[in-house]
């Protein structure tokens, strides 16, 4: 892939046109268009700095045709229903979230992502179900969670893996686990689209977890057909969610006897699953309601409002729909802008915010870019040349002092440049 058409992807992952990246790097629109058309073959280094720093990206990404998506692994989970494109573009927007924080480590910038590996006994004998079943029973061992409704799942998942979680609409998928080997960090990005509820995103989000735990999973790509792991993944998160000794002991503690649609219900509000995971587990201990099975099951909300808390349920579907990005690299992200180090178009995307509001509420909240001296520009500028690998010359270090005092344009500069090395021969 030529050096054009990275910039123009970089461009536009960030949501700006030419004339908006002209004015955030200081080179002219034209010769952007130039650079992206690939009428202009190459940019000075500090130029692709700016470009870096505008577009939350670095200059050996800019310059290098490594793919870094390519050797990203995953698992994906899309309804039987959903389209499959949804899969890449829920890689997409992993892809883009681990680069970003791969930028914050280069950065230097404080709070690199820490895995852990839980120290769980894995049971990898017998069937994929008896595998998930098996761990989901380990897990709450372990954390003392007993058999009782779990609490956040993302707080969960960071407790046991480290790992970040966001929420985003995935075209059709309902969650989505990426691993960048070469880095060792990892992301779990949860289904917002209008199909999703609250309850599925639990699931899914403990299904992913599943993906995390198990040595060589998630895999390069998971296909159409469902495979082990995700068969082990469903088991695992049924019984993480809503153990059957938890249903028994519900039961129980309420006096019932015989269930009935009543008690499903309460089930799946107690503990916050759908009304199908309940059935499975109710099916499973021989409890089941008479006449109730998987064509005659209502829905969530439809239980919800026969027996009470249909409001209720209602706000916790608007919160599910809301995209919510990963809160440590927002943190991190916010401090290189603040400190300088990074665009506003990156973070901006990140809080799935225009430019414009974007500023405001940062603004509002007190966060400024900090205002370089000349000297600290300079530094920034020959930077560029440190990150590509370069040492800088005397030459350099003059003119990146000129374009900064505005003696120089960085078009005349490269101009200069070229006419030197002509000179030379």
């Amino acid at each position: 892939m030529r050096l054009g058409e990275r910039v123009r992807r970089a461009r536009e992952r960030v949501g700006l046109n030419q004339r908006q990246l002209a004015a955030l790097t200081g080179i002219s629109q034209p010769t952007i268009s130039r650079v992206e058309s690939g009428e202009r073959a190459a940019l000075a280094v500090t130029e692709l700095h700016r470009i870096a720093m505008a577009t939350g990206t670095t200059v050996p990404a800019l310059t290098s045709d490594a793919d870094r998506g390519d050797r990203i692994l995953t698992a994906a989970r899309v309804a039987a229903t959903g389209d499959p494109a949804a899969v890449e573009t829920a890689a997409s927007a992993a892809v883009e979230l681990l680069e970003l924080d791969a930028v914050l480590d280069a950065l230097s910038l404080p709070g690199r992502q820490q895995r852990r590996e839980p120290a769980l006994g894995l049971n990898v004998t017998g069937g994929p179900a008896a595998q998930g079943l098996a761990l989901a029973a380990e897990v709450r061992r372990v954390y003392q969670l007993g058999h009782g409704p779990l609490p956040d799942v993302e707080d969960l998942i960071g407790q046991l893996t480290g790992v970040d979680v966001a929420y985003r609409d995935l075209g059709g998928a309902s969650g989505f686990c990426a691993v960048d080997p070469d880095r060792g960090t990892a992301v779990v990005l949860i289904g917002t689209g209008p199909n999703e509820t609250a309850e599925r995103q639990r699931f899914t989000a403990v299904h992913k977890l599943a993906h995390l735990l198990f040595p060589g999973d998630p895999k390069h790509r998971v296909g159409a057909e469902r495979t082990r792991e995700e068969v082990r993944a469903d088991e695992f998160a049924r019984n993480l969610l809503i153990p059957r000794p938890g249903v028994v002991a519900w039961l129980h503690t309420n006096g019932v006897t015989e269930v009935t649609e009543a008690e499903l219900a309460a089930l799946a509000n107690t503990f916050r699953v759908s009304p199908r995971v309940v059935l499975i587990q109710l099916a499973t201990l021989r409890r089941a309601p008479a006449g109730l099975g998987e064509g005659s099951l209502p829905t969530g909300r439809q239980l919800a409002y026969r027996h009470g808390w249909g409001p209720a349920y209602d706000l916790a579907q608007s919160v599910a729909r809301t995209e919510r990005p990963p809160v440590r690299i927002v943190d991190r992200a916010t401090q290189a802008y603040r400190l300088g180090k990074l665009g506003l178009p990156p973070l901006a995307r990140l809080l799935g915010q225009p430019l414009a509001e974007a500023r405001e509420s940062l603004v509002d909240a007190g966060i400024v870019p900090v205002q370089r001296t000349n000297d600290q520009a300079v530094a920034a500028a020959l930077s560029g040349h440190r990150m590509a690998g370069l040492a800088p010359d005397e030459r350099a270090e003059d003119m990146a002092r000129k374009i900064v005092d505005g003696d120089l344009t960085a078009d005349q500069a490269v101009t200069q440049l070229r006419a030197g090395l002509s000179a030379r021969g």
